[in-house]
């Protein structure tokens, strides 16, 4: 039995899903510059 979801559900689980990983990407990315800035620092005592 197949599971039908109207076409708005699918398009707002889609915008989510990307707007999820758009976030996280820079969620990531401010934390390993944080990373690298700090190693940086430690490097120069």
């Amino acid at each position: 039995m197949a599971l039908h979801l109207p076409i708005r559900e699918l398009a707002r689980a889609n915008v989510a899903l990307a707007l999820a990983l758009v976030w996280s990407g820079l969620i990531v990315s401010a934390v390993a510059a944080c990373v690298h800035d700090i190693g940086r620092w430690l490097n120069a005592w």
